[in-house]
């Protein structure tokens, strides 16, 4: 991982629906947006990078499956093994460290927020 800069995530708005900024150095890669509630039972998150890569990521309550699905048509697949561990497994096409960086920022939420 030599090269990469500091990741910063920095909450911009709180109220209806969580909006985080990724930056890297001094300038803004990303945005991690909590879009809805689908239902009582899904929550829908929209990742969209300024190298273009957009994904929706859809995560349902009681199950320990959830998916992404990329605007390139790439998918991210996640397992919720224990609590605090989550198996992520992308596309072979896809190698985005910011991807992942927002997935796990996601993943401390859900941890800090339920």
């Amino acid at each position: 991982m030599e090269g990469r800069g500091l990741l910063v995530f920095k909450r911009t708005k709180r109220f209806p629906f969580s909006v985080f900024e990724i930056t890297e150095g001094n300038h803004v890669v990303g945005t991690i947006r909590k879009q809805s509630l689908l239902s009582v039972l899904t929550t829908k998150y929209s990742l969209e990078f300024e190298s273009g890569l957009r994904c929706t990521l859809y995560m349902p309550r009681f199950t320990v499956w959830f998916h992404g699905i990329m605007e390139t048509g790439g998918r991210v697949l996640i397992q919720e093994w224990h609590h605090r561990v989550w198996c992520v497994r992308f596309d072979s096409s896809t190698n985005n460290f910011h991807l992942a960086a927002a997935i796990a920022l996601i993943h401390r939420e859900r941890l800090r927020y339920g």
